[in-house]
């Protein structure tokens, strides 16, 4: 069974891949390519590294539970001093800090081919990133506008892959199975709150990523949509990692279950 997987962005959402992950993990199954954006790139990456589902989820937990810890690290690694304008973060600061040490610094290096994606902002188009240094093309899938500064990277001014593509189907080759999971998908709510300017901007993101779904998969039939409940949590929740981890594993049987009927 040729099995091809795609990872959407999400911001913190981005975290429910995880369980999707573990259920691969469990059914057996070894893919033969991955593809991402964002988040999703962060996580697969990790996993094309060799990392399982689980190792990925304690890696995320060990983070998650000393907070200030590493954000004391990421505000150490700003060359600027305070406040943080909105949009002038390094992404490549964060790569350095959320990746675990081993992972590898090239692409050739990963145990599954792997794609990450990303947006060129002055040819207005999508960027596949496949070889290479493995950081810098993390750095600038994602690099979301109003919270990272673009990177530049081969002489193109990249930032997140969600502006374009969120959910890179298109990136992987001819398989038997595509599992495409979405966690950027939000749906519509009654509410008069008022976000700040770095969520405003990253939700302004998650709208343009739900309205592109639907043409991503009919351009891509007979792929598999799995859908964490992550999607409920804002964009720039890291500090919640431990509970998007719980509330997308309770639907882990249900996800499961989905898979499995795709493979009968």
């Amino acid at each position: 069974m040729r099995l091809a997987i795609a990872l959407s962005g999400g911001g913190a959402a981005g975290i429910g891949h995880v369980p999707v992950l573990e259920v691969v993990d469990e059914l057996g199954l070894h893919p033969m390519a991955i593809s991402g954006t964002s988040m999703g790139a962060m996580i697969g990456a990790a996993y094309s590294a060799g990392m399982s589902g689980r190792d990925i989820r304690e890696w995320i937990l060990s983070i998650a539970d000393n907070p200030a810890r590493e954000m004391k690290r990421f505000l150490a690694s700003r060359p600027g001093r305070f406040p943080i304008m909105p949009g002038s973060l390094n992404a490549h600061h964060a790569v350095q800090i959320a990746l675990p040490p081993t992972m590898p610094d090239r692409f050739d290096m990963l145990g599954i081919p792997f794609t990450a994606v990303a947006t060129d902002f002055h040819a207005r188009e999508t960027v596949f990133l496949r070889e290479g240094l493995l950081k810098p093309a993390l750095a600038a899938s994602i690099a979301i506008p109003g919270v990272f500064r673009p990177t530049l990277l081969d002489g193109r001014v990249l930032m997140d892959g969600g502006v374009t593509n969120n959910l890179p189907l298109d990136a992987l080759p001819d398989a038997d199975l595509v599992l495409a999971v979405d966690v950027a998908s939000v749906t519509a709510q009654d509410s008069s709150e008022v976000p700040g300017p770095m969520e405003a901007a990253v939700g302004a993101m998650r709208i343009m990523m739900h309205r592109m779904l639907r043409q991503q998969l009919e351009d891509r039939p007979g792929a598999v949509l799995i859908a964490p409940k992550a999607s409920a949590f804002p964009a720039l929740a890291f500090l919640k990692a431990a509970e998007i981890l719980e509330v997308a594993t309770a639907d882990k049987d249900a996800m499961k279950r989905k898979l499995e009927r795709a493979l009968a």
